[in-house]
Parts: C-alpha cells; structure tokens; sequence
C-alpha cells in the first residue's frame, strides 16, 4: 500500500480534530438551549425535540468512529505500516461511521420534518411533508444497509471481499450516495420553502416576516454541505488513498450534520433572545433613571415567536394568558393582541 503525504495526512488529521470538537461542542450548547427554551419558556417538549437528541448523541458517536483512525494506532499517517488485521479493523470502523451518518440524518430529518408538520397549513403541504419523510428515511434505510453488506453477509471479511472484488460495482453504490446526497439537499429545501406559503397569507408587518423566514430557512443550511460531499463520495474507493478520503468525507459529513442541529435548535431560540433584549433594555431605562414602573412588554415593539406549543403571554390589561398552539402574537407599546392561523384548506 503506498505511503501518504506526510504534511497532507497530519493537516487532514488535525482538521479533523477541529471540525469535531467545533461542530460538537455548538451543537450540545444550541441543543441544551433549545430544550431549555422548549421546556422552561414554552411549557413542555416535543417528539421533534425527543429525534433531534437522538440525532445528537448519533452524532457525537459517528464523530468518535472518524477521530479514532486518527489516533497513533490510526494510521492515516501510516497506514503502509499497518498489518491486514490492522486496516481491516480500521475499515470497519469506517463503515461502522459511515452507518451512524445515515442513522444520524435519518432523525434529523424526521425532527425536522415534525417541526415543520406544526408549521404548515394546507392539506397538500402536510402531505409533500409526510412524503418527502417517508421516502427519505426509506432511501437512508437502504443505504444503511447498503453499507454494511456491500461485500456480503460477512461483514468481518469486508476487506478480504473487497480485495477478491466480489463486492458491489463502485460505479453503482457511487450513484446510490449520489442519489442520497441530492434527496437530503432536496428535502431540507423542500422544508424551508414550505413555511413561506403561510408567511405570505400571514397578516404580520414585512419585517416580521422576513425575521421569521429567515429563522425557518434556518434547517436547509446543511444541503449546502450535502452538495459539497459529492466529489468526495466518488473518491471513496478501494485504494491506497481510501483512508484519506474518508477522512476528508468525513469532516464534510461532520460540517453537514453539526450544521442541521445548530441551525434546527437556534431556529427555536426566538424566546430566549426576546427575554435577553428585553432585559437589557429593561436596564439600560434603569441606568437612564427610567420609572421603575416600566413593564417589560412595553419595551419597544416586537412580534413574538411562532410555536407548536403554548405560550404565556400579557395582554393589554396586564393579565397572563396561555395562547394554544401555532397562535402568532404580534406585541406592540402596549401589550400583546393574539391573531389565530385560519385552518388549512
């Protein structure tokens, strides 16, 4: 087997390093915030919540499986010093990431799609999401599959298969992560654009709506990372070069998944950053010398969050009510006037 660049394989490895510990260490705190946010300011937790975890602590083990053939025992530096045994063991590490990627994208995008389920109003909406869902999560399912027994049943002989090249044509599992790469980038834009049929019906002020789309538009981040893995997907062969390759597909794969669930959590953040604008708002008036009979809800005019779940607000009389799920509440001086979605059609 030849031997790597040495100068390329320790930036890949310390790339590495880095995307990792980057992608995790946002991913936990925006996640660990959107729970907060779900369950002390909204009221209570949701099955999109539950996958997005899920997602989370899949995501954290596929990282691990890639970090590990990076370690001394590794051998992206040195992988012509390894013995059968050593590279064989190393590959089914691989593949064992490989299949935490697809496990991972499989509740990210069920959490996403559930998010948005709440979201849309139409009939033919909820049915492009049930869809787009099921035929996404069934073509991960396959090639989750695909992973494990592309060289036969006997997943401990993978490399011994590979070599005796009795394993599936390149060609064809290439076009099959090809297909997956394009169904997910298409499926978080699927996501994104729906929410703007109801912010174009909805009676709110434009900027309002802008602030809004953004905020949903947030989940189809990661299909611009889904795209860029493309032209390392078809490099990822049997060869001297595979472990390099997987590396640099893998930090791909890191940015990708990391991205959907930063941007899946600060999309629900709204509520946080209110309070936290408000607050500071609240104290500089209080520095200024401002009455001490300032109420928070008429600190400046806002437009409150879009939730599947209750949220409490104060009106104009100064009394708190619980507003039912997806009611948008437009704040203004004086209090809160809660408009409800009409029904889909």
């Amino acid at each position: 087997m030849e031997k790597f660049n040495g100068a390329q394989s320790y930036a890949s490895r310390n790339g590495l390093f880095a995307v990792s510990s980057i992608f995790m260490f946002f991913s936990w705190v925006t996640l660990a915030l959107r729970l907060w946010v779900r369950k002390v300011i909204i009221g209570g937790l949701a099955w999109d919540d539950a996958f997005l975890v899920a997602g989370a602590f899949s995501f954290t083990g596929f990282c691990i499986t890639l970090i590990i053939p990076e370690t001394p025992y590794g051998g992206a530096v040195r992988v012509h010093e390894l013995t059968f045994p050593e590279i064989s063991r190393l590959t089914l590490i691989i593949i064992s990431g490989f299949t935490l990627y697809v496990t991972t994208m499989i509740f990210l995008k069920t959490s996403l799609g559930i998010f948005y389920l709440r979201i849309v109003i139409r009939d033919w909406q909820r049915y492009l999401v049930y869809f787009v869902l099921a035929f996404n999560a069934l073509w991960n399912i396959c090639l989750f599959f695909l992973a494990i027994f592309q060289c036969g049943a006997n997943v401990s002989k993978y490399l011994e298969n590979t070599i005796k090249d009795i394993c599936l044509p390149v060609p064809v599992t290439y076009r099959i992560q090809l297909a997956a790469a394009y169904l997910n980038a298409a499926a978080d834009w699927t996501f994104a654009i729906l929410p703007i049929f109801v912010l174009v019906k909805a009676t709110m002020p434009m900027r309002t709506k802008l602030s809004a789309g953004f905020v949903l538009t947030l989940g189809c981040c990661g299909s611009i990372i889904s795209l860029a893995r493309i032209p390392y997907i078809k490099g990822l062969r049997p060869g001297p070069d595979f472990f390099q390759t997987a590396v640099e597909l893998g930090s791909w794969s890191i940015a990708e998944l990391g991205l959907i669930i930063i941007a899946a959590s600060a999309a629900t953040l709204r509520p946080l950053l209110r309070i936290i604008r408000r607050q500071v708002r609240l104290a500089s008036l209080r520095r200024k010398g401002g009455s001490n009979n300032t109420s928070v809800a008429s600190v400046g005019p806002e437009t409150a969050i879009i939730s599947p779940l209750p949220v409490h607000v104060t009106n104009g009389s100064g009394a708190v009510e619980a507003l039912p799920a997806m009611e948008r509440v437009d704040t203004e001086d004086h209090g809160a006037v809660s408009h409800r979605q009409g029904p889909g059609v």
